[in-house]
């Protein structure tokens, strides 16, 4: 029978503390630097799941590494994604928020509102891990295609009249690279690659255009102020 697992005392938990107080403060600096400014843009561009303060921590980690982050997630995400984190690797450290309940002196509960603290989490990049084999492998990539033909032109007027309706100028014009359009939320357009049929609008619009610029004139909507 497994023996509980021993509980740090005080002094080691404030020597994790002060550890993890530190790596936040190296982060941190590295913000002074071009270079270390460009590499936190880039983890914050990508890992929008994250806060500004873990994408520096997993900009700077990844850089002391070598490792050029795609995809981050703990082990057991990695084991349901049908992929192992290897022996040999080192996690990427970053902060969780935890709720603690505050007791008394008496070891009770005092009914006041809860304590919120950070603990280390460990997470991977998808480059440290291996398929795992005869398990079915969920892909990292959302299925994306641009759209031909007429399949899909019953969403165009309703999802431009909700756009326009918002204040959106839309645009069909030709978008270089694979990105399929763009929307800029300042400028109040969405510019998606595709061509205008005579006395209808086509259904050629590119799919991660037109998902992208939804989702982002929702979130946008939700912020407005009632």
């Amino acid at each position: 029978m497994m023996g509980k697992r021993r509980q740090p005392s005080e002094a080691e938990r404030e020597q994790r503390r002060r550890a993890d107080r530190e790596r936040v403060q190296e982060a941190a600096r590295e913000l002074l630097s071009s270079e270390g400014s460009a590499r936190w843009v880039r983890a914050r561009a990508m890992f929008h799941a994250y806060s500004a303060s873990n994408c520096v921590l997993i900009a700077l980690q990844c850089h002391q590494r070598g490792i050029v982050a795609e995809r981050i997630a703990g082990f057991h995400t990695w084991i349901k994604l049908g992929r192992a984190v290897r022996k040999e690797e080192h996690a990427i450290r970053i902060l969780a928020p935890i709720t603690v309940k505050q007791h008394t002196t008496d070891g009770d509960e005092d009914g006041e509102p809860r304590r919120v603290c950070f603990k280390t989490t460990f997470v991977f990049d998808v480059s440290q891990t291996d398929p795992i084999p005869g398990v079915e492998h969920a892909p990292l990539e959302p299925p994306r295609e641009p759209l031909t033909g007429d399949s899909h032109a019953h969403v165009i007027e309703p999802l431009t009249g909700f756009a326009e309706s918002l204040g959106y100028q839309i645009a069909l014009e030709s978008v270089p690279g694979a990105t399929g359009g763009w929307c800029d939320t300042r400028a109040r357009r969405i510019v998606s690659t595709g061509t205008r049929r005579p006395m209808r609008r086509s259904a050629r619009w590119s799919t991660r255009s037109c998902t992208r610029s939804a989702s982002t004139i929702r979130s946008t909507r939700a912020r407005r102020p009632r």
